[in-house]
């Protein structure tokens, strides 16, 4: 509820409130025996706040993409707010 009224008034989370809502969804019973994390944590900031609450990671990976193809990736990046669906003019056209 608290990361929701933050959302909706247009501010970013803090680390605090997501740290803690990481904490609590690792800690359901399908994420026993592992969990994926994608885009996260963001910061070192983040990194070494999970560390400090005790999440321990097995293993990281890192995708290095050149910045072209990023900027290809995002500048080509559509939605349809009626729908909510999204598009890309190149990868996936309306």
């Amino acid at each position: 509820l608290q990361a929701r009224a933050v959302m909706d008034s247009g501010a970013l989370v803090n680390d605090g409130i997501i740290i803690a809502l990481v904490q609590e969804r690792i800690a359901q019973p399908d994420c026993a025996q592992g969990f994926l994390f994608d885009g996260f944590p963001r910061t070192i900031a983040q990194a070494d706040a999970m560390k400090a609450a005790g999440v321990r990671l097995d293993h990281v990976l890192e995708i290095d993409v050149p910045f072209d193809a990023i900027i290809e990736r995002m500048g080509g990046r559509r939605s349809h707010p009626a729908s909510g669906r999204t598009y890309h003019v190149r990868f996936n056209p309306p």
